[in-house]
């Protein structure tokens, strides 16, 4: 944990901010409370990041073989009253927890993820649009309920697709609403 904790030091000394993507196998967290579970499994390092530097745990998307949980360090940019419409890149690093263990203890990586720079950032828009003025962290759930855009006026539709950049807002996109009657199934990941 040292060894990644120096790493984490580092990214954070020479970008000052950034967005960490914790991947953790979803087997290891509770499904009687997911975010609960995966508050514990990082508890340790957003302590270690907390008393160094501002912490905002945003997010934790559920999927049935990862989960991801999104922590922004020195994002001073972040409004949470405006957080929909910020599609500002942050550089991500993702913190990966192995499904394997060392001798009884947790493996991790860190390693930085710049294709995912816009596409986080796109992603936690939509969701924050999605999920209005729930406290962070949010809980996206792809496992027990369907993640979609649900219907909205034609006013939020036209905002969605001018800010998102979205053609057809009936396609599969980040949210808890169930899924309009003419969308198909989504693929299993």
């Amino acid at each position: 944990m040292e060894q990644i904790n120096s790493q984490i030091s580092k990214a954070i000394d020479e970008l000052h901010t950034i967005r960490i993507v914790a991947d953790i196998p979803t087997e290891r967290l509770s499904p009687d409370n997911y975010l609960a579970s995966a508050t514990h499994i990082l508890q340790p390092w957003l302590n270690q990041w907390q008393a160094r530097a501002m912490t905002r745990f945003l997010a934790v998307s559920l999927f049935p073989r990862h989960s991801f949980a999104v922590i922004d360090i020195n994002n001073h940019r972040y409004d949470f009253e405006q957080a929909h419409r910020q599609l500002f890149p942050v550089p991500v690093h993702i913190l990966r927890l192995s499904r394997k263990t060392n001798s009884g203890n947790d493996k991790w990586s860190f390693f930085r993820r710049a294709p995912e720079d816009h596409r986080a950032a796109r992603e936690i828009a939509i969701a924050h649009w999605h999920e209005g003025q729930n406290p962070t962290p949010l809980l996206l759930d792809h496992i027990n309920r369907r993640v979609y855009l649900e219907s909205h006026s034609r006013t939020d539709v036209e905002e969605v697709r001018e800010l998102y950049g979205f053609k057809d807002v009936g396609t599969r996109m980040t949210g808890s609403a169930s899924p309009p009657a003419s969308v198909p199934e989504p693929m299993s990941q």
